[in-house]
């Protein structure tokens, strides 16, 4: 057993107690630090370029002519890209539970549906039974 020094320098006995686990499915972790990272370093670069491209310049696209700083273009894609990107992981993420709630009520109904029984046939026979036609019921009329 460990032991410990009390506060008056005599050893006392402590009694380990074992953790339950917790209940329910348990999923592994999402990931998100690495993103994350990412995701600033970017940001960073992003203030870095807005900031030295505040000047105004000329644009054609399609048939639109316009005039704008690169810095408002950049913010504009940021903005589109992360509102695209919150939406696909929201899609992502409601098809995933959806496919995980129905694994686990896959798993349930398997664990709580008995097998069928097994057809009446003589396994030990190498000989075939002959046909035998159902049993027919008599007609009833009034």
């Amino acid at each position: 057993m460990p032991r410990k020094r009390t506060t008056d320098g005599s050893k006392a006995t402590t009694a380990t107690t074992p953790v339950a686990a917790p209940s329910g499915p348990r999923y592994a972790g999402t990931g998100i630090w690495p993103p994350v990272i990412a995701g600033l370093v970017l940001a960073t670069a992003v203030v870095i370029f807005v900031a030295q491209n505040a000047h105004v310049i000329g644009l054609k696209f399609l048939w639109v002519h316009f005039r704008t700083s690169p810095a408002v273009l950049v913010l504009a894609t940021a903005v589109l890209s992360v509102a695209g990107a919150v939406i696909v992981g929201a899609m992502w993420r409601r098809r995933r539970r959806q496919v995980l709630r129905e694994r686990e009520e896959l798993e349930q109904l398997r664990t709580v549906v008995e097998p069928a029984p097994a057809p009446d046939v003589d396994l030990t026979s190498d000989t075939p039974r002959p046909f035998e036609p159902p049993a027919e019921r008599p007609v009833e009329r009034s």
